[in-house]
């Protein structure tokens, strides 16, 4: 539908209330900057209204963004060139547009001295470029009600109190943020501006470089008079006198929280340099001509040294922004690479600080230490230096997402100043925990940052036992969950699923792999269908044909990588809330914090009762050191395949080996592996045969846990479907022996000296349960047997590669020839009698 033509008198009335407005507009813009639109003796009030173009500190517009965090600390783009001198500065801005430049507010402090505030406020009324806004911010009440009853002759002027709790921020694009007493020439705002939207110095803090310097000497911070102004511009540690800041940049320099005895310049200097947002700090070079138009008067840094340095004596532990600003960017790398504990505020007096310390009182590497960054103003670790405790810079301000992106900045640049490998911090929700998550995101190549569930703390104390090579393959390794399901009832599977789900899992990526069989009920394979991981990829399989039980554990998994680990289960089994928690720790332990071991091929849930591998009956088996409680070796995997921590390399070499061996029986039958005294080697379709062989072959041995009345992490409350095939007597009475009472608490404080042994002091035994010297000697057993076995000789060092094992002896193999008389497929081809030429 058309929309109504506007009659001309409506269009005369609408022209005359835009003129009207236009007017209006152009004589209030006027009237701001005269001085006898106060009449001149008017004392200026704010109004209410004048409230409504400020934006309050908690205001959310003003967060950052995790683009702009990778921008400061990870730049993609080459520095550009800053080094001008002062006539290639004015050449740089003399295309900048005046009418074009961005707002500013102006804030001045006032002290004790109104002359030198009104010095600064006729010197600000003479600048080429008109401040939209001046803020007179004062010391003290009394200071600002007295700098209230003056009578200044300027419209835009307001008076605030520093540490008034509702202090606002300005809305304009840019503050200009001058110390007492300085006084700028008619066009520094303007050359400032100018300079601040040219590439070369549009993200830097520009100014006056200040002559002291601070450095450390001898675990104390010295402060020295450096040198002047140079030719051109050039990096500064320092700036004095003013400060031209964006106006995101002014909750980062803090200005209202700033200690009475700590210089301005060295405050907004570290806040928003070295020590805070990264911003690189620029001193302006000395003007040849001495132009004073360009010149910023009063400017003094006599006193900084002596105030900074009584600054540091009276502070017993420096916080992180001061070490980040003594150190510097170009502080010499440390010698060693460190580990980081984030303790919160709420964590302070908890298990993890005590973690932390622990940590500390353990580590031997001389090429590891230990360090906390804490928001918390003390820690309860006496042992722990004082130089290695990092102090968090909090302010009131810092609510949401602004509070967290500070927060990451600084954890990165922390991480950065002491060469961090590893950092560990509790997932509960606080500003630590998500500025961690950021820090993650952007330099997560360079450092492993774990997080922890808090309700895993009581189980976690076996961190103290790992090397920092260690922990930083926290990441790389990838554990999945292959669990078989068999039969019509779903309770078996919804039992097993529920004791996964009430594990310590440590919030890593877990992947769900179920494998459903042929003879699945349809109740139970809906259940399997409807379940929900969140801890990963989940992913089902359901059989068609019916197969063997050798295929259901053998085809469940094949390595992607030699990062990836596999544990066994099925749905006969119930877990140990902590089984991932062994799993975790035992797989770092004897993979990452060591040279790996060849001949440890996987890690078992649980400790066997009974072995079945003599030709005789089923044995009742009883681990060696019952009172030492420490884990063993054993060539012999789980009797029935579930329970068990499989490794990536030891499974691709079995995969290949029983493949071959299967395919040698099903042929020509060239193989003839019998391993004398070995049950398994009658069993024809059993995957343990081939497993028995192959471990025997290459002497390799399983860990197996070895705690008091036989408690594990797995335990079995039904036999394998196919074990029910034919039930006798004697299978019913056997399950007694795979059940076995789970570890529900901390299993640390039962191991020999509260940590798992070195991998060399570990008994070995045998396929048959028997004591061996040494991993060594199983190796030469099967080396030794192997010549019996295969024409081919052992090869040197271990590749993984059955291909050694499976050379058979040359004889003569007869091969039935086929019985048919139909001929033999004949083509005729017609040979050209003409040559190309």
């Amino acid at each position: 539908m058309p929309l109504p033509r506007q009659r001309p008198s409506q269009r005369v009335v609408l022209l005359f209330g835009v003129l009207l407005a236009g007017i209006i507009l152009l004589v209030s813009s006027y009237f701001v900057w005269s001085p006898s639109s106060t009449g001149g003796k008017k004392k200026y009030k704010p109004s209410k209204g004048e409230l409504a173009d400020l934006v309050q500190y908690r205001d959310m517009d003003e967060s950052i963004e995790e683009d702009t965090i990778r921008e400061l600390f990870l730049p993609t783009s080459p520095v550009p060139n800053r080094h001008h001198s002062f006539d290639e500065l004015q050449e740089l801005v003399s295309t900048i547009d005046t009418a074009l430049l961005p707002s500013v507010t102006i804030i001045l402090s006032y002290n004790a001295s109104i002359d030198k505030l009104e010095s600064q406020l006729a010197k600000i009324h003479t600048q080429s470029i008109r401040p939209y806004s001046i803020w007179i911010v004062c010391e003290t009440e009394d200071g600002k009600h007295f700098v209230e009853r003056q009578k200044f002759p300027y419209s835009n002027v307001r008076i605030l109190f520093r540490h008034d709790k509702t202090m606002p921020l300005p809305s304009t694009d840019y503050i200009w943020v001058l110390d007492i007493g300085v006084l700028p020439g008619r066009h520094y705002l303007e050359f400032l501006l100018k300079l601040g939207e040219t590439a070369e110095y549009r993200n830097t803090l520009l100014g006056t470089g200040s002559t002291a310097q601070i450095r450390w000497r001898q675990d104390e911070v010295e402060c020295r008079k450096g040198a002047k102004a140079q030719g051109t511009t050039a990096p500064a540690q320092i700036l004095s006198g003013a400060w031209l800041l964006h106006r995101q940049w002014l909750l980062a320099a803090a200005l209202d929280s700033r200690p009475d005895d700590v210089p301005l310049s060295y405050w907004i200097s570290r806040n928003l340099g070295t020590g805070g947002k990264g911003i690189p700090l620029i001193a302006l070079p000395k003007d040849s001509k001495k132009r004073s138009d360009y010149a910023l008067r009063g400017v003094s840094d006599k006193n900084e040294c002596t105030s900074l340095v009584n600054h540091f004596k009276n502070t017993r532990t420096l916080r992180l922004e001061d070490k980040l600003m003594v150190a510097g960017e170009n502080a010499s790398p440390q010698k060693t690479e460190t580990m980081v504990f984030l303790v919160d505020r709420d964590t302070m007096e908890s298990d993890w600080v005590r973690l932390a310390c622990d940590m500390h009182s353990n580590t031997e590497d001389e090429d590891s230490a230990i360090h906390i960054a804490t928001m918390a103003d003390t820690i309860e670790c006496p042992s722990f230096p004082s130089k290695r405790i990092h102090n968090m810079n909090t302010r009131p301000q810092w609510e949401g997402e602004v509070g967290v992106a500070e927060m990451a900045q600084q954890l990165i640049r922390l991480f950065r100043m002491i060469d961090t490998r590893v950092v560990v911090y509790l997932r509960d929700g606080g500003i630590l925990h998500h500025a961690a998550d950021i820090a993650k995101s952007i330099i997560g190549e360079k450092a492993t940052l774990i997080g922890l569930p808090r309700e895993s703390l009581p189980y976690i104390g076996w961190l103290t036992d790992l090397p920092l090579s260690a922990l930083a393959q926290w990441h790389s390794i990838l554990i999945k969950l292959i669990i078989t399901t068999e039969g019509k009832d779903p309770k078996p599977f919804n039992r097993l699923y529920n004791s996964i789900q009430k594990s310590q899992l440590l919030d890593d990526r877990i992947d769900l792999m179920v494998f459903m069989e042929s003879d699945l009920g349809v109740r139970a394979q809906r259940l399997t269908e409807h379940t929900v991981w969140e801890h990963g990829m989940k992913d089902i399989r359901h059989r068609i044909v019916p197969a063997e039980r050798a295929s259901m554990i053998v085809e469940a998994w094949y390595p992607a990588t030699n990062d990836e680990y596999a544990i066994v289960l099925d749905d006969g089994m119930e877990i140990s809330p902590l089984f991932y928690i062994w799993a975790k720790y035992t797989i770092l332990k004897y993979r990452y914090a060591m040279p790996r071991e060849d001949h440890l091929y996987g890690i078992s849930l649980l400790t066997p009762r009974l072995l079945d591998t003599t030709e005789e009956a089923r044995q009742l088996f009883m681990p060696p050191s019952v009172t030492s409680r420490a884990p063993f070796l054993m060539q012999t995997p789980p009797s029935l395949g579930g329970g068990a921590i499989y490794f990536p390399e030891h499974w691709r070499e079995f995969h290949d080996y029983m493949n071959a061996r299967v395919a040698d029986s099903s042929g020509f039958r060239l193989q003839s592996v019998e391993i004398p005294d070995l049950k398994s080697r009658n069993w024809t379709h059993s995957w343990r045969r081939y497993m028995d062989e192959l471990v025997y072959l290459r002497g390799n041995a399983m860990l197996y846990p070895n705690f008091g009345n036989g408690a594990g992490f797995a335990t079995r409350n039904r036999l394998p479907i196919e074990s029910k095939t034919n039930v006798t007597a004697f299978d019913i009475s056997v399950l007694p022996f795979y059940t076995v009472p789970l570890i529900n608490a901390s299993f640390i404080d039962d191991l020999p000296d509260q940590r798992l042994p070195e991998f060399s002091k570990l008994q070995v035994l045998d396929l048959w349960g028997k004591t061996v010297p040494s991993l060594d000697a199983l190796s030469t057993r099967g080396r030794d047997f192997q010549k019996n076995i295969s024409a081919c000789a052992p090869t040197e060092g271990y590749l993984f590669d059955p291909s050694d094992l499976l050379c058979p002896f040359a004889r003569v193999v007869k091969v039935p020839a086929s019985e048919t008389n139909e001929p033999l497929p004949t083509k005729t081809i017609y040979l050209s009698a003409h040559r190309t030429v």
